[in-house]
């Protein structure tokens, strides 16, 4: 990859940690009435169907549909179920212990990367550096009962499917068009969500006019460019530096969180912060700069 594609994959990677960690300040200001599974069927159902439009106009080899519709299936894997697991396990493993666990992405991407990849192998320490940053620089607890401890294996179990997931989609983007990958992902995601929401929490939308714009347009102006960005950079970059986001993400609302609530930070937490920001950068920096000719399939 040249320097230039090496700057633009970096910026767009920065800003879309940028991006997600600090969206829980757009989401708690414009507030939805909307149950969460539902806004995500509705959301992802409408960039689908706009981006397929835009693909039959712009006419792009989708390559073979068998691998787009697995990237769908992927897509669904790596977009909905941390969402499930998160709030399937949300009354007994406390927040930031499911960050941890999911935290471990990076990790577990390493070690499968590194069974076709010895070089691999060296950012196992930045790795473990990673998650064990980010474990001091927020007090966390271990869950107090036997149903806690099986969810939080879960979100474990969790971390290592996502880990997959990503490794996955990064080849099959690499043979198909990313645009009609993000078509039918965002369509799976939907459809998932959709299902979900029937069976977790059916509960009643409120459908006024006000509301379907209002949801229409954070689809179309938020939802929309973050796939298609997530997209873009699970193409662009090798898996390890793309699972970065895991601890990278949390660290950014962290620091929102600080700014804004000015909550008390000890030296320790600071120090975690330190190490797992530099950890995180180390694993996006190797990733660019080796662009993606080792991966797993």
């Amino acid at each position: 990859m040249k320097a230039g594609g090496q700057a633009r994959v970096l910026v767009g990677f920065a800003a879309l940690c940028l991006l997600q960690g600090s969206l829980w300040l757009a989401e708690a200001w414009l507030a939805s009435p909307w149950p969460e599974l539902w806004r995500l069927c509705f959301h992802d159902l409408e960039i689908g169907l706009v981006l397929a439009g835009v693909a039959l106009v712009l006419r792009p080899a989708p390559g073979p549909w068998k691998r787009v519709a697995e990237a769908a299936g992927w897509c669904a894997v790596l977009f909905v179920l941390p969402w499930v697991l998160s709030t399937a396990a949300g009354g007994s493993v406390a927040g930031f212990t499911q960050v941890l666990a999911l935290g471990l992405v990076p990790l577990f991407t390493v070690v499968l990367v590194a069974q076709s990849d010895d070089g691999a192998r060296r950012l196992q320490l930045p790795a473990v550096l990673a998650v064990g940053g980010l474990a001091l620089s927020a007090p966390f607890e271990l869950p107090a009962t036997q149903p806690g401890m099986g969810w939080l294996a879960a979100l474990v179990l969790g971390a290592g499917l996502f880990a997959s997931a990503g490794i996955r989609l990064h080849r099959l983007l690499r043979e198909t068009s990313w645009l009609w990958v993000a078509a039918a992902g965002s369509a799976a995601t939907g459809i998932v969500g959709g299902i979900l929401w029937r069976v977790i929490e059916p509960e009643s939308v409120v459908w006024s006019g006000r509301q379907r714009v209002a949801e229409l347009g954070w689809g179309l102006l938020v939802d929309g460019p973050l796939l298609l960005l997530t997209i873009w950079l699970l193409r662009s970059m090798r898996p390890v530096g793309f699972s970065a986001r895991f601890v990278l993400v949390p660290l950014v609302t962290i620091l929102g969180g600080a700014a804004v609530m000015r909550p008390q930070i000890g030296w320790a937490g600071w120090i975690g912060l330190g190490v797992a920001t530099v950890a995180g950068v180390v694993l996006v920096r190797d990733s660019v700069r080796g662009e993606a000719d080792n991966t797993v399939g």
